[in-house]
């Protein structure tokens, strides 16, 4: 489940990043954009499902901005046509019909949450560990990744997700894989006031609870669906 040419939104982006080497070094140190990038669903024997296509998504703008890929743009909004077996029609977050896939709403959700429209600013720093404790045969734990952002109100969103194949692209049509969860323990130095938990769930939705703290630390399970965990420092 962890392998190179896979279909996982992290390939090619740490541990085989030729793509990155290939076409950043005659620009130098300007920023990169992603100008055409995403999956496609439907019923030809290389589609993800929209099952998987919903946690794919939103992993995959996380992944390049973790890079430092300042915009990402998917390929496309809306499917081209109706047929599950032409590949080209089925790359939409929408359906043909205009009716939302999984990743549209997951998508939705996660910019919705993140979104601070106000001026820019300058981030303040968090002071945190991330220790990850897998189930047996799971041991590549440099595959659990985040992403630390902040909005002007103080408040701090981690990004957490385990970054792995969902697919078995090795056979026709794929198989659908279910990773197990991955146990993850997060101390932090700095002292958090109060921390809540948002989950996109497998339609896309977004659900949220209050998180418990203990010791200035969290215990949480990072899963193949993208988590955010807001972060209120004490003041």
């Amino acid at each position: 489940m962890y392998y190179a040419h896979s279909n996982f939104p992290g390939n090619n982006v740490d541990e085989y990043p030729y793509l990155f080497q290939a076409f950043s070094s005659p620009f130098g140190s300007k920023p990169m954009t992603a100008t055409e990038t995403g999956y496609y669903t439907g019923k030809d024997t290389k589609a993800v499902s929209e099952n998987v296509h919903g946690k794919y998504m939103p992993r995959l703008f996380l992944e390049y901005f973790r890079k430092g890929i300042v915009r990402t743009c998917s390929y496309e909004l809306l499917d081209e046509g109706k047929d599950p077996n032409w590949s080209e029609a089925n790359f939409g977050l929408l359906r043909n019909d205009f009716s939302p896939k999984p990743a549209y709403t997951a998508l939705k959700n996660m910019i919705g949450l993140l979104k601070d429209p106000a001026a820019s600013f300058t981030p303040g720093s968090l002071d945190y560990t991330i220790t990850v404790n897998p189930p047996q045969g799971y041991n590549r734990t440099q595959y659990v990744h985040s992403l630390l952002l902040q909005k002007q109100n103080g408040k701090f969103y981690l990004a957490l997700w385990h970054e792995i194949a969902n697919n078995d692209t090795s056979t026709s049509p794929l198989r659908e894989l279910t990773p197990p969860n991955m146990p993850t323990t997060i101390s932090f130095k700095t002292p958090i006031a109060a921390a809540n938990v948002f989950s996109l769930e497998t339609d896309g939705r977004m659900s949220s609870s209050p998180f418990s703290i203990t010791n200035n630390t969290i215990s949480i399970n990072a899963k193949d669906r993208v988590r955010i965990i807001e972060l209120t420092p004490q003041k």
